[in-house]
């Protein structure tokens, strides 16, 4: 069993934020019966992104915490008055996984004391091995994906397109439970 998080941690976990949410369409200007792909993008900064470090993974390994499962959801929805808005593609679940083990490799390990490193396990489940903590970080916590609105979702005339986001963790023994919560800029859409 995981040791409880201490209340350090749990500060860590209040102080991660999603930031840099965009919606990104392959054109502002469609047909009514084509299909629309739109590219979201957003990143998770500041508490859980500075703590999973070497330092982190040494401590975390010692103690049998060896993955860090980050649950995204992505959902796109119209605006349509106000506060308002009609769902185009109800949200979608995407895990990865950042997961330690002990290597050998002398790229990675600076020292004998120094050998746990972290992989992270994409949302297909493909593992991905970076040689440098930055990449392995980026990987983990930098989130981009194409989605596909189909033609009969927008309506003929201006479309607000926007992505509500979310990405959730549980608890370990460097940072406490913790989800968030984000919503892009609106990004207007011509269907004709």
């Amino acid at each position: 069993m995981i040791p409880a998080p201490s209340s350090e941690a749990v500060a860590i976990a209040k102080n991660t934020r999603l930031t840099a949410i965009h919606v990104i369409p392959s054109s502002n200007d469609i047909p009514a019966d084509q299909s629309l792909d739109v590219k979201v993008r957003f990143a998770i900064a500041g508490g859980l992104y500075e703590v999973y470090n070497r330092d982190t993974w040494q401590n975390a390994y010692a103690k049998h915490d060896t993955t860090l499962r980050i649950i995204y959801k992505v959902g796109l929805y119209r605006k349509t008055t106000g506060l308002l808005s009609r769902t185009i593609i109800r949200p979608i679940k995407f895990v990865r996984k950042g997961k330690l083990y002990w290597t050998r490799n002398p790229d990675l390990t600076d020292n004998t004391e120094n050998r746990i490193w972290s992989f992270v396990v994409d949302e297909e489940g493909l593992p991905r091995i970076f040689d440098k903590e930055i990449d392995v970080k980026n990987a983990l916590f930098s989130f981009e994906r194409i989605l596909t609105v189909p033609a009969e979702s927008l309506r003929t005339g201006k479309n607000s397109i926007l992505a509500r986001v979310s990405a959730e963790w549980y608890r370990h023994t460097y940072i406490g439970k913790g989800n968030l919560h984000g919503t892009s800029k609106p990004v207007d859409i011509i269907v004709h």
